[in-house]
């Protein structure tokens, strides 16, 4: 962060004021009426040195809230004459931002066209998502899809993270890593697109992994310098990760109520990943306990694809996967994909792809070596 002449502010001076008048008056100060508060009362200063968020100890929860309560913030970027009065959080200045959720707002707040990423660190978080309540508990991360009415609860002992991103940016992020996973992608996108979805929830394993990445988007978010936004949405993308990897592992939960079968598919899918190479739909029904009719009525209907579609998806990624990261030969990568024959497997993947195994090959190769080049 450069030095420059504006006014700042620390996030625990805004945090201060919204709880003064949350206890004393009952009233809900939003952002906007905070700082400007603070302004009128002289409660600024000139450049402050951001807190060094690379320096946490991991393992110390309080040290890290201590570092986003010096965070300073720009409040000439906050004030500008036609500011929304209506904001409670930090505006966005890169395609996304990181934060502590404040636990002194209860107006439910529009999530627009930013996707909210909920992650619970300590303690649990009750929210409202279009009417929907649900609860969260630690190690809990929340996906909330845009256009959605959103409203929090918890207290202050509670330690609840936020990364709010662009629709663009997620998209780019989240769907560049199911390249090699097209049926997963097209459910994803299907259950994006359904309005009767809201959220896709995970429980995080590796909770120190999180903690790493939330400590380098807080580093790089207040950064400010010539890569930081580069940087900065590199970790959306491994934090997208973890819930891509909740999603195929079944750790992923889906809202049940009204489309039931969202809920259970990445379980069914899961399952066909793994016995692709024998299994019919008739095995699969019969494992799920579905009539076997309705199963491939509800597959299409999530992914756009018959049971049998599905399975020629999974061989050719499988086999994309081969041809751009072995050497094996296309008669080898044919067997290893389930094709009855490399001649079989170059024609199906032409149909396809619109090229032969070689030339996709070939080109992948050569794209890998201008990137390395650069």
């Amino acid at each position: 962060m450069e030095k420059d002449n504006c006014d700042y502010v620390k996030i625990k001076d805004i945090n201060q004021i919204i709880k003064k008048y949350y206890d004393e008056k009952h009233r809900e100060l939003t952002l906007f009426e905070a700082v400007l508060i603070l302004k009128e009362n002289g409660r600024t200063s000139a450049y402050m040195p951001p807190p060094d968020f690379l320096g946490w100890n991991l393992d110390d929860i309080e040290e890290l809230c201590r570092l986003i309560d010096d965070i300073p913030v720009n409040i000439t970027y906050l004030l500008p004459p036609e500011a929304k009065k209506n904001i409670y959080h930090v505006p966005m200045q890169f395609s996304a931002m990181v934060f502590r959720e404040n636990c002194y707002h209860s107006e439910k707040y529009y999530t627009g066209n930013v996707y909210a990423i909920t992650y619970v660190l300590k303690g649990s978080v009750k929210l409202t998502i279009d009417d929907e309540q649900y609860e969260l508990k630690e190690r809990h991360l929340l996906l909330t899809l845009p256009g959605r009415n959103y409203c929090s609860y918890h207290t202050d002992a509670d330690v609840i993270l936020m990364v709010s991103i662009d629709e663009s940016l997620f998209q780019k992020a989240f769907f560049g890593l199911l390249k090699h996973n097209s049926v997963l992608s097209l459910f994803l996108h299907k259950s994006f697109d359904n309005k009767e979805q809201n959220y896709l929830m995970c429980s995080v394993q590796k909770d120190r992994d999180l903690r790493f990445i939330f400590q380098h988007l807080f580093h790089e978010f207040i950064s400010g310098d010539t890569y930081s936004e580069d940087v900065f949405c590199s970790y959306i993308q491994i934090l997208c990760t973890y819930i891509i990897r909740g999603i195929e592992s079944s750790d992923c939960v889906l809202p049940k109520k009204k489309k039931p079968f969202y809920g259970i598919f990445p379980e069914i899918y899961k399952y066909i990943q793994i016995y692709w190479n024998s299994l019919t739909l008739e095995q699969l029904a019969q494992e799920f306990h579905y009539e076997r009719s309705y199963l491939g009525k509800c597959l299409s209907e999530v992914t756009g694809k018959t049971f049998s579609e599905i399975v020629s998806c999974i061989k050719l990624d499988k086999a994309k996967t081969y041809l751009t990261e072995t050497n094996l030969r296309i008669e080898e990568i044919a067997v290893l994909s389930g094709y009855s024959s490399s001649d079989y497997f170059s024609h199906s993947f032409r149909k396809e792809v619109g090229m032969s195994p070689r030339k996709y090959r070939k080109e992948k190769q050569n794209m890998a070596l201008n990137y390395m080049a650069k």
